[in-house]
């Protein structure tokens, strides 16, 4: 993901099941078992105006319902949204399965900070 503007930004996701998020090699969300869909915070990642940061996102679906999303907020921001495609790189993410039985897991290695978002949902 590519920085806006300077400061502290916030990541956010939602999953059911586990979800692992790391930003330039520093684990930020660790929520490693299974679960119904949850919102993970991330500690402030600081950013310069402009500065790409690496994303790398692991997520295993353990049974039933299946949801990974991964929001951002921005330091002039007061919600969390979708990071738009404009501050992602294209054609960087490398997704990979595991061959493994159990649960069904994905890692998502992302140079210069592409990632692909699902469709936000609202938060109850």
């Amino acid at each position: 993901m590519q920085a806006v503007e300077a400061g502290a930004y916030f990541l956010r996701s939602l999953s059911d099941d586990a979800i692992r998020v790391w930003v330039n090699g520093v684990l930020q969300i660790d929520n490693w078992r299974a679960h119904n869909a949850t919102y993970n915070y991330s500690r402030a990642i600081y950013l310069a105006a402009g500065e790409k940061a690496n994303i790398q996102v692991d997520y295993f679906e353990n049974t039933n319902r299946s949801v990974m999303q991964l929001y951002w907020l921005r330091p002039s921001q007061t919600i969390y949204v979708a990071i738009p495609t404009s501050q992602l790189s294209s054609g960087a993410g490398v997704l990979t399965e595991s061959t493994a039985s159990g649960p069904q897991a994905m890692s998502m290695s992302v140079k210069a900070g592409g990632f692909i978002a699902s469709p936000p949902v609202s938060e109850t």
